[in-house]
């Protein structure tokens, strides 16, 4: 609002009169900023809304393989006899050294060089 000069063919008017134009020249003013703060935000929430549908209208893509980080091996099956010889040691020491002592001679002997050419023949 600057200075104002009214070049009418009536009156000028009064202070008191301008003071009632400036008023509901401010009201006007305020009145628009808000309808194009209202028209910025209903063209932004749209906009949004658009992008949204789209995303929603697109194919999800190619499934997701879920693989577990940590997987159980199998444990062989020697090792679970040499824990379940374990578990029995604890319980009965005189069969766990025979256990013990008869599986060395076991692995003595197919390890052995004539026994392998004993066995080929």
């Amino acid at each position: 609002m600057q200075d104002k000069k009214f070049d009418i063919a009536g009156p000028n008017p009064t202070m008191e009169e301008r003071k009632a134009i400036d008023r509901e020249y401010i009201g006007y003013l305020e009145t628009q900023r808000r309808e194009a703060i209202s028209a910025a935000l209903a063209t932004q929430q749209n906009e949004k809304l658009r992008v949204d549908i789209e995303t929603a209208r697109q194919p999800a893509g190619a499934p997701l393989a879920l693989i577990p980080t940590s997987v159980p091996l199998p444990v062989p099956r020697r090792v679970a006899e040499q824990r379940e010889r374990a578990k029995h040691c604890a319980e009965d020491a005189l069969f766990c050294t025979i256990s013990k002592l008869s599986s060395a001679v076991k692995d003595a002997f197919a390890s052995s060089p004539k026994t392998k050419s004993a066995a080929r023949e």
